[in-house]
């Protein structure tokens, strides 16, 4: 890791779904659409978009940097069958990192990324 790059960040409870501006703590919340598993899918409608999921990254005060929310949020809440769904898995990952609210975020040098000790998932 760089040096004076910060190994503990609080959260702020912000999220956002774009990665311009940000504040320290702020979490922004970024799609994976999984295309493999729209075709896979029998009786599916294409015009309602791909299945997919939710990753996250959190901001130092000058860099996005990758927080492990798959240790931290059950696959089943951070992920949608159609892309239409996407607000409200939003809505609900919103409130789920607003309970994290003065919560230490710890980064970790194996996985290069930050997650929150004593919330993982086991």
């Amino acid at each position: 890791m760089a040096s004076g790059k910060p190994t503990e960040i609080t959260i702020s409870g912000g999220v956002r779904t774009d990665q311009y501006g940000g504040s320290h703590g702020d979490i922004y919340l970024y799609w994976r659409d999984s295309r493999d598993a729209a075709f896979a899918r029998r009786g599916g409608h294409a015009n309602y978009g791909y299945p997919g999921y939710f990753l996250a990254s959190i901001f130092d005060g000058s860099d996005w940097r990758k927080l492990q929310i798959n240790k931290l949020v059950e696959y089943e809440q951070r992920s949608y069958d159609f892309a239409t769904l996407r607000p409200q898995v939003i809505d609900n990952l919103a409130r789920i990192i607003s309970s994290w609210r003065g919560v230490v975020a710890i980064y970790s040098q194996d996985s290069r990324s930050f997650t929150i000790p004593g919330r993982e998932l086991e």
